[in-house]
């Protein structure tokens, strides 16, 4: 699964090990072989920094999204016990890390995963999109910036990852359509121009004045999208 949308081998391996402890463990009675997996591969992803989005991992394995992110969550809890067991038996404290073997190597650590970020996104849609590389920087850019000043505070990473881009790509002349960025982050063309809005209305703040020197980009790029 993981060599069929071009994962690294690390992935795949991570996920196996994931798997092989779960199974081990027999606390996910009753979830299907096929959800452990879904989620075994979705943690797998975050941990060597290649994240994708439940929607990918749903059209990957076939298992529906709100079954993956339970199963993902109950193996993260698991995990996190163990590790307050593990570290109790053994002396150690770690209250915020989970050693997977550490009776046999406490280096051997899992921590748990942190949500997909918009930024950890804007590289792989700008790629889908075939948007230069000075694009793709100033998208993960604008996606600091929004974070910073709470922009689009309580949407999902997807569809902020989304309309960042379109907002740059027009900000930088490469203007691209909602709905061409809508199907490359798997979301719909109103989601994009929605949160685009929110983006446009707070530009003053979050576009570099050197984003827009003569020659790289213009405010006027994005006047006609503001509705």
């Amino acid at each position: 699964m993981s060599e069929a949308i071009g994962l690294p081998k690390v992935v795949s391996d991570i996920a196996k090990q994931l798997y092989k402890k779960i199974e081990d463990s027999k606390q996910l009675k009753g979830k299907t072989i096929q959800s452990i997996i879904a989620a075994c591969i979705f943690i797998a992803c975050r941990k060597a920094n290649v994240p994708r989005t439940f929607k990918e991992i749903c059209a990957l394995t076939k298992v529906p999204k709100n079954e993956i992110g339970r199963v993902y969550k109950t193996i993260e809890k698991l995990l996190v016990a163990d590790a307050q067991a593990t570290a109790a038996a053994n002396g150690m404290d770690l209250p915020n890390v989970n050693p997977v073997t550490a009776p046999r190597n406490p280096g051997d650590v899992y921590t748990p995963t942190a949500s997909t970020n918009a930024s950890d996104l804007m590289i792989r849609f700008c790629n889908r999109l075939q948007l230069s590389a000075s694009i793709q920087a100033t998208c993960v850019e604008l996606a600091r910036r929004m974070a910073d000043a709470g922009t689009l505070a309580g949407r999902s990473p997807i569809s902020i990852a989304a309309a960042g881009i379109f907002f740059i790509s027009w900000l930088m002349g490469r203007g691209k359509s909602a709905k061409d960025v809508g199907e490359a982050a798997g979301v719909s063309e109103g989601t994009v121009r929605n949160a685009y809005k929110v983006i446009w209305a707070s530009k003053e703040q979050l576009v570099d004045p050197k984003w827009i020197e003569p020659g790289k980009g213009s405010m006027v790029c994005s006047t006609n999208f503001q509705g």
